[in-house]
């Protein structure tokens, strides 16, 4: 039974093999990313760890990038950085 099987309109919460398949990244990613930091928000129930599908959305939504350029510069999604236009460039 693969993730969408799994995944209901009810359903709020995955493992980590879920949300790395909802991501489309390696679970190894989300192993390292929660160690270093700098991954999706997670939740330790005991020994297991579970993501939220809403923290798996915001932390896709938050890497939207409108060219490889903005994602090189780290500026913010949708383009430019706060207190600047095109022409201070």
């Amino acid at each position: 039974m693969n993730w969408k099987a799994r995944m209901t309109a009810t359903s709020r919460y995955t493992n980590t093999r879920g949300a790395a398949e909802y991501l489309a990244c390696s679970t190894s990613y989300l192993e390292k990313c929660r160690v270093a930091g700098g991954g999706p928000r997670f939740l330790k129930i005991g020994k297991a760890v579970r993501y939220k599908i809403e923290e798996l959305d915001a932390f896709a939504s938050a890497r939207e990038h409108d060219s490889t350029s903005e994602y090189a510069r780290g500026l913010p999604t949708g383009g430019h950085a706060e207190g600047t236009n095109n022409g201070d460039r």
